[in-house]
């Protein structure tokens, strides 16, 4: 099981909502020439909020950790990457299977991407919805 720390910004429910700063790569992110400034400015190294059960009932201010339990990021990125790509590559043979040409692989290629990130969309949703996220907060010692 991984642990990053994290602070509690807010409640909601019986949720508690906690910003852990992304501080990967080169560990330069507000450095000039660091990676923050190359890939894509503060975006590279912006705090990120989760959602979590508040199962410690922490209070916003709160410092905690956030655990993620190992494989859950695999799992993530093959559902992320494999899932659009699939069905990218699905819309584009399924449109030239039928004749569409050059044009409509494209547009097929377009629709088969979409889909999968409406699928990832809907997916998220039903992930946190069912609680079974699997991300647990624990109080820092």
């Amino acid at each position: 099981m991984s642990m990053v720390e994290a602070v509690v910004s807010g409640l909601d429910a019986d949720m508690a909502i906690v910003d852990v700063a992304r501080m990967q790569g080169c560990g330069r992110c507000h450095e000039a020439g660091g990676c923050g400034g190359v890939m894509g400015g503060t975006s590279a190294c912006a705090v990120r909020q989760y959602r979590v059960p508040n199962s410690i009932r922490a209070r916003v201010g709160d410092q905690v950790l956030l655990s993620v339990p190992e494989g859950i990021l695999l799992k993530a990125a093959l559902a992320s990457y494999g899932l659009c790509a699939l069905l990218t590559l699905g819309g584009a043979w399924l449109a030239t299977a039928t004749g569409a040409g050059d044009g409509g692989a494209a547009v097929g290629a377009l629709a088969g991407l979409g889909l999968g990130l409406m699928l990832l969309r809907r997916g998220r949703r039903r992930w946190e919805q069912a609680g079974d996220g699997q991300l647990s907060i624990r109080f820092k010692q």
